[in-house]
């Protein structure tokens, strides 16, 4: 695979972390820790695609 098509993975998979963290921000039941260890891995991949 080309490097243009693993970023392309990469920032697809950092915006689907950060999206399910933000939704997790307004579920009652939230779990801090999930939140911040799902951010912190979209951020990552984020990171990695660009």
């Amino acid at each position: 695979m080309s490097a243009k098509i693993l970023g392309s993975i990469a920032l697809a998979f950092g915006l689907v972390f950060v999206a399910t963290s933000v939704v997790r921000l307004t579920r009652p039941d939230l779990d801090v820790v999930l939140v911040i260890l799902n951010t912190a891995l979209g951020l990552f991949w984020l990171g990695a695609g660009v």
